[in-house]
């Protein structure tokens, strides 16, 4: 009887050491279904730190199917084995190592950086986080930001910059900023253009219109009207011409219609 016992608890502790119930291993190829008309569905060989084993094509586990984000090569991962069966692993995470080391982050906080170990400048950086506030940031090489904030939405692209602010219902505004030169608009309120150099209204079939309740024309020092064809000046009730030095009315026949007055100014 006792030799019977012995016999069972051993092939009890056989059928247990044959068990596995979790694993590391490195990735040594991926199959990541790259191309349509591939067979490839997801998976990689991976070598077991353990023993050595290399287990080929290993099942990669989604957190959502219609997401992908296969391993690289390199990457250690962590394997499950369904029922215990070593034919049956499942890669079901990926671990940090002291080579490769997570991207600077906090608690409230989800980063993406890719690739993860190339300079900033070659890098893609995402942060989904609510430490002050809520925010969504994407960082691109050449100085290229999306910053969505509490009530702001921030385009920036070198030296030009797209800024949205809505703090409610009302009074939103956008900014539109090319280093010196910006564009204003006001919810349900102004517009402003500010240029640094010149400011170019063109259309080259179509008709330009400036209406408003009054419209002003200024210059600091020339104002020039030039029409191909014909020019009018009208004024509903009145209009005048004058110069503070001289006024030069000018043309091959002059026509001069209505009552007029000849004064000194």
């Amino acid at each position: 009887m006792t030799a019977l016992l012995a016999t069972i608890q051993e092939i009890i502790r056989d059928e247990l050491r044959s068990m596995r119930v979790a694993e590391q291993g490195v990735v040594e190829a991926t199959y990541p279904h790259a191309d349509a008309g591939d067979r490839d569905n997801y998976s990689c060989d991976v070598r077991l730190k353990s023993s050595d084993l290399l287990l080929k094509k290993v099942p990669v586990a989604t957190g959502h199917i219609g997401t992908a984000a296969i391993p690289n090569v390199g990457d250690l991962v962590l394997l499950a084995f369904d029922q215990g069966d070593i034919n049956q692993p499942i890669i079901i995470g990926r671990l940090y190592t002291d080579t490769e080391r997570p991207p600077p982050n906090r608690n409230d906080e989800i980063i993406f950086r890719l690739p993860l170990q190339e300079a900033d400048s070659a890098t893609i950086m995402a942060a989904i986080r609510a430490i002050q506030g809520r925010e969504i940031l994407i960082e691109l090489p050449a100085k290229i930001t999306i910053q969505i904030v509490d009530d702001q939405v921030k385009l920036v692209a070198g030296q030009n910059e797209l800024v949205m602010d809505q703090a409610g219902a009302a009074g939103g505004s956008t900014l539109v900023q090319a280093g010196r030169t910006q564009v204003t608009l006001n919810q349900d309120g102004d517009l402003t253009i500010e240029a640094a150099g010149n400011i170019t209204l063109k259309t080259s079939t179509g008709d330009v219109t400036i209406e408003g309740r009054s419209v002003t024309l200024k210059s600091t020092m020339d104002t020039t009207i030039d029409a191909g064809m014909q020019a009018n000046v009208k004024g509903g009730i009145s209009a005048t011409l004058s110069g503070n030095a001289t006024a030069t009315v000018k043309g091959g026949l002059i026509q001069v219609n209505g009552t007029t007055i000849f004064s000194p100014a």
